[in-house]
């Protein structure tokens, strides 16, 4: 199978000398899926290997469509799914932050207020937050937010959007509500990249959060941001994120042994 490769590095990664040729190998509906990049030799903050990351859950997804041989409902304006709970995790965060800065004067001051509105509403019903994630996500649904960076129904920040984001995927011939939709109707990711992302945050970064509501994240991310960070080898960010997402598949192997 031909490896998948990232051509166009982000910024942050080109500043390097040019490095080793890597591969890492994964699987997608019992098919290699190989990626390959030219690592270079930088050091990087946590944040930088996201728009890598995003590019993975990218092609993973639509790797795992082609193989359901599905036809999806997600269309242009079907924006229901904008009133989930979306979690951040810390890396993706900070990266998102760094990009609403990048945003013209207007647009990042609506998106700022819209999440700092959505943010008060979350605060005060605080208390009766529950502890499980499926409970979770009802009590949010319930709070019937809309994605604070949803404009006009579409979301202002598509090219940057949450791994999340990328990784619900309907199904046509389901029907999306805004109070949520069975998982038999979605395209299952093969890879959870956001959780893999969480977890390798949880390694090199473990006083950050695992994970965070999105309304809540860009205030989070821009008090952490001015505090001194570590920067990592670009290579071992890269082995550990293939790590934690090689973990990903032995976990699903064995509970398949297990069923």
């Amino acid at each position: 199978m031909k490896p998948t490769c990232f051509n166009k590095l982000p910024a942050p990664w080109r500043c390097g000398a040019s490095g080793p040729k890597l591969s890492w190998s994964l699987t997608v509906a019992n098919k290699p899926f190989v990626v390959a990049l030219e690592v270079p030799r930088v050091k990087l903050h946590l944040e930088d290997i996201v728009p890598i990351a995003r590019k993975l859950a990218d092609r993973l997804m639509v790797a795992s469509i082609r193989a359901s041989g599905c036809k999806i409902a997600c269309k242009r304006k079907c924006d229901a799914c904008c009133h989930y709970l979306v979690p951040l995790s810390a890396p993706e965060a900070m990266e998102l932050w760094h990009n609403m800065c990048q945003l013209p004067d207007e647009k990042r001051k609506g998106f700022l207020e819209a999440c700092v509105s959505a943010s008060r509403k979350v605060l005060d019903n605080h208390d009766s937050m529950p502890q499980s994630l499926s409970e979770l996500s009802k009590w949010y649904s319930a709070l019937h937010l809309p994605c604070p960076l949803l404009s006009h129904r579409l979301c202002g920040v598509y090219s940057f959007r949450p791994i999340s984001c990328r990784e619900h995927v309907v199904a046509a011939g389901n029907r999306c509500r805004i109070d949520g939709i069975s998982a038999k109707g979605l395209i299952r990711p093969p890879y959870r990249v956001g959780e893999a992302l969480a977890q390798l945050s949880a390694e090199l970064q473990p006083s950050w959060p695992k994970a965070i509501m999105l309304p809540l994240g860009p205030a989070w991310a821009a008090e952490a941001s001015a505090a001194p960070r570590r920067r990592f080898p670009a290579e071992e960010l890269l082995n550990r994120l293939f790590e934690a997402l090689q973990a990903q598949q032995n976990q699903q192997v064995a509970k398949t042994a297990c069923a």
